[in-house]
């Protein structure tokens, strides 16, 4: 398995698609690391599903974020 990391300049969207092209044209899974959050990427991946996931994923990291700040 390897890892794909995105850098500035891609849209959440764009990276997913990428990493998602990656998969169907080695055939191995890849672990997609998009601003710190980590999510695997297979040949069963759904597009669509993937950001839908990254954005929970990310506002669940920014709300740790704001409990931690309040302390």
């Amino acid at each position: 398995m390897r890892t794909l990391d995105f850098v500035a300049g891609l849209t959440i969207p764009q990276a997913f698609s990428r990493a998602c092209n990656f998969v169907r044209n080695t055939g191995e899974p890849v672990l997609a690391d998009i601003n710190d959050i980590i999510m695997i990427i297979n040949k069963d991946t759904d597009l669509h599903k993937a950001v839908i996931d990254y954005r929970q994923k990310l506002e669940f990291k920014y709300e740790i974020e704001r409990m931690k700040r309040q302390r």
